[in-house]
């Protein structure tokens, strides 16, 4: 059975068009680069292994960051409260000086603050721990080839394969759900919707 396409808005086809170009403009499009470089065949692979490069590290610095926040928003929960408000809290000139401490200090710091009172498990805490050594790995140096074998993976598993990076994701949703348990029938609710 075909799915039914569904009719893009003005505002979503207008976001469409934007990431294409974006795709476009920073070498992104892999289809665009064939084209471009099919006079000179031996460019394709390499030109191919630098995307993957460049998703690649975008994906773990993205989940670094998810991670990041993720951790401030239970700090912030403990010392203000759940039941607060972000808007309102924003205003006050205590939570933006929490914020700003928080700024400080890297995800491995915030999650031994928050083992102080949240029973964090350790599987958790290590997958936490890899992708912070991952990320790490990857932030310091431009060229793949300089970066040791040991920081291109998560847990003993090269993310620069479908199989590690499916690996990594995978963990890092679990990392995500044990903190904001209210994700995760969401997603496997949107992720039945599109296998069915």
């Amino acid at each position: 059975m075909l799915k039914k396409t569904i009719r893009l808005t003005r505002d979503q086809r207008k976001a469409l068009s934007e990431l294409k170009s974006v795709l476009h403009m920073t070498g992104l499009d892999p289809d665009a680069q064939i084209k471009r470089w099919q006079s000179d065949p031996d460019a394709i692979l390499p030109i191919l292994r630098s995307m993957l490069d460049q998703v690649v590290r975008s994906e773990v610095l993205n989940w670094y960051t998810m991670t990041d926040l993720i951790l401030d928003m239970a700090l912030l929960d403990h010392v203000f409260g759940k039941n607060r408000s972000r808007s309102s809290l924003r205003r006050s000139r205590r939570y933006r000086t929490v914020q700003s401490m928080l700024r400080k200090l890297y995800p491995r710091q915030k999650l031994q603050l928050l083992r102080t009172f949240k029973n964090v498990p350790k599987p958790i805490c290590r997958s936490i721990g890899a992708m912070n050594e991952l990320r790490n790995g990857l932030a310091h140096s431009f060229f793949l080839e300089d970066i040791p074998p040991s920081n291109r993976t998560y847990m003993g598993r090269n993310v620069f394969t479908v199989d590690g990076l499916e690996f990594f994701l995978e963990d890092m949703r679990r990392v995500r759900y044990f903190f904001e348990p209210w994700l995760e029938p969401l997603e496997r609710s949107f992720n039945a919707d599109e296998s069915a």
